[in-house]
């Protein structure tokens, strides 16, 4: 398994960080976290094809977290690149069913829901293909709409993608999962809450590597200070757009 960081910006795209968007890549099976960054530009340019793109899951209805890449992707898919086949999971069914009427709009090429599968998750078990398996855990990002940290199972990895949290980490919102099982990667976000208030949480983790992306740019001297402080059990790395990790 690899996680190609695409897009690590905390929000609001800046020189070298794109929106929020992460490719996973197990043997020649793509699937993408979020799509707030140039997907198909940024796939093309690192070597890989959209036939090859299995799953796009959107963990939560913010925009930079799919207006910069998902709707480009589902309108090429729709006319030009028509050997494409992949589904699309939304937190809200309701963005899904916009970005088909975008396409519609358009007036170009025939949106063919069998080829893209539009589909609104809930938690638990949301997507098994054989290859790549994700369970969607329940954040209050964004309450009262719907958002989710989401567990990846591939390749004999465990991978949890916190998604983005709730300010503050309010009422405790980190996935319980990663204090109770034991994972290789948690990639945690770092948009809505300063390190201090991460530490406690962290702290308790049960894993062997921690990586921070979408972090804001004026809190990024504390975050790499937590980082790089040493007391924890496991290796921290702040990530940036173009990084790949392999769990």
């Amino acid at each position: 398994m690899k996680i190609n960081f695409f897009g690590t910006s905390d929000g609001i795209p800046r020189p070298g960080h794109y929106c929020a968007c992460t490719l996973i890549e197990i043997g020649s099976s793509l699937y993408l976290v979020d799509a707030g960054a140039p997907v198909l530009d940024l796939m093309l340019a690192r070597g890989y094809h959209p036939n090859d793109l299995k799953a796009v899951i959107n963990t939560h209805g913010h925009g930079d977290h799919f207006m910069g890449g998902l709707i480009p992707l589902m309108y090429l898919s729709s006319w030009a690149y028509l050997d494409t086949s992949y589904d699309v999971l939304f937190a809200d069914r309701a963005i899904g069913d916009a970005i088909v009427g975008v396409i519609a709009a358009t007036g170009r090429g025939r949106f063919d829901p069998e080829r893209i599968r539009i589909s609104e998750y809930s938690p638990g078990v949301i997507y098994d293909d054989g290859t790549l398996r994700v369970t969607a855990i329940p954040t209050r990002h964004c309450e009262p709409k719907p958002s989710y940290a989401l567990l990846l199972e591939g390749d004999g990895k465990r991978v949890l993608l916190t998604g983005d949290l709730s300010p503050q980490l309010c009422r405790g919102d980190f996935p319980e999962l990663a204090f109770s099982e034991e994972t290789d990667l948690i990639i945690c976000e770092m948009a809505h809450f300063t390190a201090e208030q991460l530490l406690p949480y962290l702290s308790r983790c049960r894993t062997r590597q921690v990586a921070f992306h979408h972090y804001q740019l004026r809190r990024e001297k504390d975050i790499r200070q937590l980082a790089q402080c040493g007391g924890l059990s496991f290796p921290i790395v702040m990530v940036e757009d173009g990084f790949v990790l392999q769990p």
